[in-house]
């Protein structure tokens, strides 16, 4: 169970032509994203600003940690050059899963399925003063599997929404690794 305690989400969710497509949209449209309500400059994607999100992501900094410097300031950086919510890496305290099921293990990680009750960062809500989440309402089937032996961290009974990811856990994370997983943001 350590080992899960060293997990981090990566948005894997977009191929290389899906890539180019966004690096020329992000490129060419900023001003059809419209404009930042709070520093009145172009978005660079619908509802994300890049220049006011760095800054409230770099003023919660000092709120968490992995543990590991190197993968901090990975994540740190990541959240300071986000142009939107995909390209965004958050980290995921243990605490904020429920339902951890182990999928699969290969050479270098293994692989689980898990819900996240927290959800993906998808923009800032300026009323509320702090960030909107993609979260859905969870089925009858996530309080059944509590008493699966496999299923680690099961969901209590106060709880109604996450959002649903796979999680891998690496073994050998170093700087090459970091490098090429920065290659795909």
């Amino acid at each position: 169970m350590e080992i899960l305690k060293k997990i981090f989400l990566f948005p894997f969710t977009k191929t290389h032509s899906q890539n180019e497509n966004i690096n020329e949209y992000l490129n060419n449209n900023n001003q059809s994203c419209g404009l930042c309500p709070e520093c009145n400059q172009p978005n660079t994607f619908m509802n994300w600003c890049k220049e006011c999100y760095s800054k409230k992501f770099q003023q919660n900094f000092g709120n968490w940690t992995s543990g590991n410097k190197d993968i901090d300031e990975f994540i740190q950086e990541s959240q300071l050059n986000a142009r939107y919510q995909l390209e965004l890496l958050q980290w995921i305290p243990y605490d904020r899963l429920r339902n951890i099921k182990f999928i699969a293990q290969g050479g270098f990680s293994t692989v689980y399925e898990a819900v996240w009750l927290d959800g993906l960062i998808i923009n800032w809500d300026y009323e509320k003063q702090d960030w909107k989440h993609l979260i859905d309402k969870l089925g009858e089937q996530n309080y059944k599997d509590e008493n699966i032996p496999e299923i680690k961290n099961p969901f209590k009974s106060n709880e109604k929404c996450g959002y649903k990811i796979v999680l891998k856990s690496l073994s050998n994370i170093n700087e090459d690794f970091l490098s090429e997983v920065s290659s795909y943001l």
